[in-house]
């Protein structure tokens, strides 16, 4: 269900992507025709001007792609993800990210009967996000030392102290830590879909505005 959801998410946003590409594409190819109609650029000027932008776009969307998928393999930091990190907002995205995975792993391990240091250890082992395994092994050392769960995952900066903790702690209090977690990690993963649904919305309108940018320069470069 986990990857399903993940999967889901990805062709959301692909599909909405798919008409600013190409109208990205017709607008390389078509903005350098003013000033190769009226000389002020031959035909290499024209390949130059139309072609290599598009190769320039289409190999970087391709290798992000590329080794996006390579990384999630292997368990490692992608590009994508070392690019949203210089922004603030990318940084909490793909933090938030990396808390989704973590607690649909653990609430995973625990309702199928996993001890819970054990849980926490298997689900740091299978996270995507090296950065933040780091920081979440804190967990595991917590718990090593007697601490209880909802407790050892906020010292590891897995859970916010404003709604996922007192859930989870009620849950673990409760006897009922595994659905706690469970619904935790539904939740951000609805948040983060919702995210990524406003990022579709927007992309859309700056590769136009860069297009109509890139009429202009041909018109008058």
């Amino acid at each position: 269900e986990q990857y399903s959801a993940m999967a889901k998410r990805a062709g959301r946003f692909r599909s909405r992507m798919m008409l600013p590409l190409v109208v990205l594409t017709i607008g390389l190819l078509l903005a350098p025709l003013p000033g190769l109609f009226s000389g002020r650029i031959d035909a290499l000027g024209y390949l130059l001007r139309s072609g290599l932008p598009l190769a320039i776009v289409l190999m970087t969307a391709r290798y992000l792609t590329h080794n996006l998928q390579t990384s999630r393999a292997t368990g490692s930091a992608s590009m994508l993800d070392r690019l949203l990190g210089v922004f603030p907002a990318g940084r909490k995205l793909v933090a938030d990210q990396a808390r989704s995975e973590f607690l649909g792993y653990l609430g995973m391990y625990l309702q199928a009967g996993i001890d819970a240091e054990q849980a926490v250890k298997w689900s740091i082992e299978g996270m995507n996000y090296p950065a933040h395994r780091a920081n979440f092994r804190v967990a595991a050392s917590r718990l090593a030392t007697g601490s209880n769960v909802s407790d050892a995952l906020l010292a590891a900066g897995v859970l916010d102290d404003g709604s996922d903790y007192p859930v989870i702690s009620a849950g673990e209090a409760a006897g009922q830590l595994d659905e706690s977690i469970i619904r935790r990690a539904g939740w951000h993963q609805d948040d983060l879909d919702q995210r990524y649904d406003r990022i579709a919305e927007w992309s859309p309108r700056l590769v136009y505005t860069m297009v109509a940018a890139w009429f202009v320069i041909g018109l008058f470069a």
